[in-house]
């Protein structure tokens, strides 16, 4: 009797849910020796919708792995690997071409490399923007109208941004900017999101000053804030600028994104996002830590005392 009932009930509960997949999905089930055809399922899936284009982290490495790639083939050297890319995003360019690459230790020509390598990331980085931004255009004129694409604003600050930098202005505190692109592209950017009142002509650094390297440009900013480097906080989105801030007895906090969190944990706070951040918890980030060890206890040597032995004659007599 049981097998019955089970057999009765496989054949009711087949029966149902064909009915109910052709009323919610309308995709015709071809039900062949009690198995559905993969092939009606394949040519009635619903397509999705496009999407505008979004670079992904592995998108920025591999653009990287090209531009080192195209340098190995010039200098005649062995091209690296997506992992030792990744490595090197970590050491930087310098450590990466002498210690991980193990292209030269010669001082002149790696820098001769770098510079090479530098050129050929700047010239993918444009053409890889020029082709993004040929799709976002196509996604936009197919899914926008003219008036909504025109009033689509073309760079928008992260979220908090605005109200941190208000925040440390109303108590005068100054605020540096630091980019690798040039002054235009710089002051272009920030009169764009409208935060270049915040950051005047001589609070931004970009690669018209002529700094080579990362610290030099924080050490810059401490000298055009008249701050002293250990009175000095970067933030950063980058493992990288954290070791830099450390190396010149800097704080950081780093913004998640691109990088995750658990690769951010060298900086000294990590938050999601400029809302995150308060008045209290920057000042926790430059609070001491008290130091723990026993203070040495001295000895004070007083001048010892001599005590006088009495000394009692016993005699014969006294028994």
């Amino acid at each position: 009797i049981s097998n019955n009932i089970a057999a009765s009930y496989r054949k009711y509960l087949k029966e149902e849910t064909s009915i109910w997949m052709k009323q919610k999905s309308k995709i015709p089930l071809t039900v062949k020796n009690n198995q559905v055809d993969p092939n009606s399922l394949r040519e009635n899936k619903p397509k999705m919708a496009a999407s505008a284009p979004t670079p992904t982290m592995e998108d920025y490495l591999e653009l990287k792995l090209r531009a080192w790639e195209s340098v190995a083939q010039k200098h005649n050297f062995t091209p690296p690997d997506l992992k030792q890319v990744n490595v090197a995003e970590f050491a930087g360019p310098e450590k990466a071409v002498s210690s991980i690459f193990k292209w030269t230790d010669v001082e002149e020509e790696c820098n001769e490399v770098i510079s090479s390598y530098r050129g050929a990331l700047k010239a993918l980085t444009q053409e890889w923007m020029e082709k993004i931004d040929n799709q976002s255009v196509e996604f936009l004129s197919s899914a926008l109208t003219g008036e909504e694409i025109d009033s689509i604003p073309l760079l928008v600050p992260r979220t908090g941004v605005e109200h941190w930098l208000s925040s440390i202005a109303d108590v005068f505190v100054p605020s540096i900017v630091i980019s690798n692109m040039n002054e235009e592209l710089v002051d272009s950017i920030l009169e764009e999101m409208g935060l270049s009142k915040y950051f005047p002509n001589d609070k931004r650094i970009s690669a018209s000053d002529k700094y080579e390297t990362d610290s030099q440009k924080m050490l810059g900013g401490a000298l055009r804030a008249e701050r002293r480097p250990d009175h000095c906080v970067v933030f950063s989105a980058t493992p990288q600028s954290a070791w830099y801030a450390h190396d010149l007895d800097m704080k950081n906090i780093a913004i998640v994104s691109p990088y995750p969190y658990y690769e951010l944990t060298t900086a000294d706070m990590t938050v999601r996002d400029f809302k995150s951040i308060g008045m209290m918890n920057l000042k926790n980030v430059f609070s001491e830590t008290p130091s723990e060890e026993p203070m040495q206890q001295v000895q004070v040597e007083s001048p010892r005392i001599r005590r006088e032995t009495m000394l009692k004659t016993r005699f014969w007599d006294d028994g």
